[in-house]
């Protein structure tokens, strides 16, 4: 029985390499198609419901200072308190690490899908924080909103967290149009922000780049936004946080704003392989839902996952 149930794993593990590779193929030969990896085929959950979320954003910030450790464009030790907005600023912005969307390190296995989403629907939220704040706010027109980015910024400043890089993000996606390459408080105070679109649909892992995430939440002037200030390199650390051996881009994961390789995310009852999305932590130990509530019960609490 043991013998038979290895068979079959080993056979499914390669009938999903086989199936991943066959979906790299479609979406290098049609980039518009949807991953059916990110649909919630193939028994994965459905998209619709991940939420937007900034600890996603710390996470796909500590994958891009790995990625650019990795390859040479980051000159930061990993196992330094070095906020993880300010390391990944450090990258060029002529990088093509950074016009890399989020959905091609998902489909080379360097970023967890649930996360990068969570991270694109972040990006989503601070868009539709901007349009809004424009409609409320900007003077209409020939059916259009417009403000300038003078009023806006003010508007803007304690609810959002980069207006000027949201912005650039906006317009690159055609949200809206201003006749600017870059916005500065003071210097661009009269420039006219026009809003060409009311609605933006939720985005997909492919949407948004690591320079727009990079750039949504790092405000002009300052090295982090206000919501990332607890992120570290921690999170993407050159020394796995469980056996203390180099961790290599390729085999990184974030968790709890440290860096592990994939195979030492387990549970440290049963040993099980642990999901970003479906992990318990206590006391810097890693737990599955069955021995975290069994811990949490014994102290007379109760815990849903």
């Amino acid at each position: 029985m043991a013998d038979e149930i290895t068979r079959l794993r080993a056979q499914l593990a390669a009938e999903k390499a086989k199936a991943v590779k066959l979906e790299q193929a479609l979406v290098k030969k049609n980039p518009s198609r949807a991953s059916l990896f990110l649909e919630g085929h193939f028994g994965t959950s459905s998209t619709d419901a991940v939420p937007a979320s900034a600890s996603a954003v710390k996470d796909v910030l500590a994958n891009l200072a790995a990625l650019g450790r990795a390859t040479g464009q980051l000159d930061v030790p990993g196992d330094t308190d070095t906020d993880v907005v300010e390391a990944t600023s450090a990258i060029p912005d002529d990088s093509k690490l950074l016009s890399r969307t989020l959905g091609r390190s998902v489909r080379k296995g360097q970023l967890n899908a649930q996360r990068a989403l969570a991270a694109a629907r972040w990006v989503d939220k601070e868009i539709r924080k901007l349009i809004g704040l424009i409609m409320d706010n900007g003077k209409k027109a020939d059916g259009k909103h417009s403000i300038t980015f003078g009023e806006l910024f003010v508007l803007a400043q304690d609810v959002m967290e980069a207006v000027s890089g949201t912005l650039k993000t906006a317009k690159k996606h055609g949200v809206v149009s201003y006749e600017a390459e870059l916005l500065f408080q003071g210097m661009s105070d009269g420039v006219v922000v026009t809003l060409l679109k009311e609605e933006i649909p939720d985005s997909s892992v492919d949407t948004y780049t690591y320079r727009q995430v990079r750039a949504c939440s790092i405000k002009a002037g300052d090295k982090k936004g206000k919501g990332f200030g607890q992120g570290t390199l921690q999170g993407s650390n050159s020394k796995c946080a469980v056996c203390d051996k180099t961790v290599y881009a390729m085999e990184y994961i974030g968790v709890s704003g440290k860096g592990l390789h994939k195979n030492c995310f387990r549970c440290t009852v049963c040993k099980s392989q642990l999901r970003q999305d479906n992990y318990a932590t206590m006391d810097e130990r890693y737990f599955c839902k069955t021995h975290y509530e069994e811990a949490f019960k014994k102290g007379g609490g109760s815990y849903n996952f």
